[in-house]
């Protein structure tokens, strides 16, 4: 087994152990990266040139840049799926960013923007349920915050999981995942 990969399931896999959550989250952890991006891609941080390019740095951008390496650390296959797809949804996000009237309504009252952030705060929502009444256990950013921008590498290696990627790799981390969440639940009991 390898190491690196079994030490992160666990330590994410298992304040996400029960699959009502695991869906919350694969459903929504999307969600509130592509709301993030959209929502911050009007904050500059710096601008670069590259190739006689400027661009323009926002706050998803250098996220995005932070947790690519890290990504690819935990597993190199679903790192490269997590460049793709958050990569791709970045690229989405400032287009639609850069095409939109963000003050003309455009649902329920609502502006682009303001539908954004009503979508980023409904998809945290969520998670925190389905913490509180499927997983029985506080997320892990109560924990670790560390966790929270690991997430997304998470949601595509809980999607492949269930199509029987790394397989051996995650029952044997999900033994101690089932351990862990055991000795949790009696410590609860005992409080």
């Amino acid at each position: 087994m390898d190491e690196r990969f079994q030490k992160f399931y666990i330590s994410y896999g298992r304040y996400h152990h029960d699959p009502t959550n695991q869906w919350i989250h694969i459903v929504f952890i999307p969600t509130i990266i592509a709301t993030l991006f959209f929502m911050t891609h009007g904050a500059v941080l710096f601008t670069i040139g590259l190739g006689g390019v400027l661009v323009n740095v926002d706050f998803g951008l250098a996220l995005l840049a932070v947790c690519v390496p890290i990504y690819l650390l935990v597993d190199i296959f679903t790192g490269v799926l997590a460049v793709l797809i958050y990569g791709s949804s970045y690229v989405y996000s400032l287009s639609l960013y850069q095409q939109v009237d963000h003050s003309k309504e455009v649902m329920f009252g609502l502006t682009t923007y303001q539908c954004a952030v009503a979508l980023h705060i409904t998809a945290w929502v969520s998670q925190f349920i389905g913490h509180g009444v499927f997983e029985g256990r506080k997320p892990a950013l109560m924990d670790n915050i560390f966790l929270t921008l690991v997430a997304p590498a998470f949601a595509i290696i809980e999607v492949l999981a269930k199509f029987g990627y790394r397989k051996s790799d995650i029952e044997a981390a999900d033994k101690l995942i089932v351990k862990d969440t055991k000795q949790y639940r009696a410590s609860k009991k005992s409080q």
